[in-house]
């Protein structure tokens, strides 16, 4: 067949495409359909027929398939074992009684996130079933003989706790919490030190917070300027700025997240501070100061979510731990009732005293 035959026929017409397209290449079933009574046996000999024409695989094409199957197959055994390797992981963290703590590392409190500094070195009790650090001094609650022998549970995990309570002053709920005075509620040891108007059913071991001498209308009343979330800004207790007329709010915990939480009562024995514990916002205070406080609290708090997350999966105490934990709980709210019954008497306790009006 000649070329200009082959142009205005069927055929060509349906192969060729203008210049710059991609020719169609014809198949072995239209070139039969289309010549089926006008090719001689020559021209079929001289066809052959390409596998790919046909449906069949290449050899390329069975090494790409049998390449993809390989990589496949790898990424499976990957995952597998990286699940064996996670498994393993939670095992041995399991197996331990509370996460190891090495000896380079640095502990740091879950209340002041290491900000006192003269508490910052030691002075440490580990929960026996979360794990939590905190300072003694800075948790409180039944004294400890020894910190580092005696077997010792944070409130939560006295009551049986697994998930983190909610806190009733911020949106936060990474840190060490106190039970409140009423029964379910729960709050930040930190956000009990520095929230104005708090007080504790006993205040030489800070358990017991309670809010009574606060007015309904404080929680949610001040936005916290800290927050992202217009909500979460909303929630709970937004303290005041301490310097001077400032109008700047903001959680506890926020502040304490910026660096901003200023501790006086270590300061001296001597000098009696009206305000212990209070916070300045960004604008009065010195940035450059903050920002090793802020990198600290942002690897303290990578390792909290580390640690909630072991908790979870930690099998349960064994007999000897778990009536150890309720022997505690159980002395804690003896304490508490014998505080209130003292209140009941006349003698008031707290971490601020409360004005008496002089009758006229």
């Amino acid at each position: 067949m000649s070329k200009s035959g082959e142009g205005s026929s069927i055929f060509g017409k349906m192969t060729t495409r203008p210049a710059g397209k991609r020719q169609i290449k014809p198949t072995a079933i239209l070139y039969a359909t289309l010549h089926e009574n006008h090719s001689s046996d020559e021209e079929d000999e001289d066809f052959e027929m390409k596998p790919s024409e046909i449906g069949g695989k290449t050899d390329s094409d069975e090494e790409e398939g049998s390449s993809s199957e390989n990589s496949e197959n790898s990424d499976e055994e990957e995952s597998e074992d990286d699940e064996n390797e996670e498994q393993e992981d939670i095992d041995d963290q399991e197996k331990q009684r509370t996460p190891s703590v090495e000896k380079d590392s640095v502990v740091v409190c879950g209340v002041c996130v290491n900000q006192r500094n003269v508490v910052a070195a030691g002075d440490f009790m580990q929960c026996d079933k979360c794990g939590i650090h905190v300072h003694e001094s800075c948790y409180g609650g039944l004294p400890v003989a020894d910190p580092e022998e005696t077997r010792w549970f944070c409130e939560p995990c006295q009551y049986g706790l697994i998930e983190p309570p909610h806190c009733e002053f911020c949106p936060s709920r990474f840190g060490a919490f106190k039970r409140s005075d009423i029964p379910g509620r729960w709050a930040h040891a930190v956000c009990s030190l520095y929230t104005h108007g708090v007080t504790w059913s006993q205040e030489h071991t800070t358990t017991g917070v309670s809010w009574e001498n606060l007015e309904n209308s404080v929680f949610g009343r001040r936005v916290c300027t800290a927050c992202s979330d217009k909500i979460e800004a909303r929630f709970g207790v937004a303290s005041r700025c301490e310097s001077g007329m400032c109008k700047e709010y903001m959680h506890v915990t926020c502040a304490q997240k910026l660096g901003l939480l200023v501790d006086e009562t270590d300061e001296s024995d001597d000098v009696i501070v009206a305000v212990p514990r209070y916070f300045f916002c960004k604008k009065h205070t010195n940035q450059e100061n903050l920002k090793p406080f802020q990198r600290r609290f942002e690897q303290w708090e990578k390792a909290e979510g580390r640690r909630i997350t072991v908790h979870r999966r930690r099998k349960a105490l064994r007999g000897e731990e778990d009536a150890l934990r309720i022997q505690m709980r159980e002395t804690l709210e003896e304490t508490i009732r014998e505080e209130d019954r003292g209140k009941m008497n006349g003698s008031v306790a707290g971490g601020e005293k409360i004005k008496q009006k002089e009758n006229r």
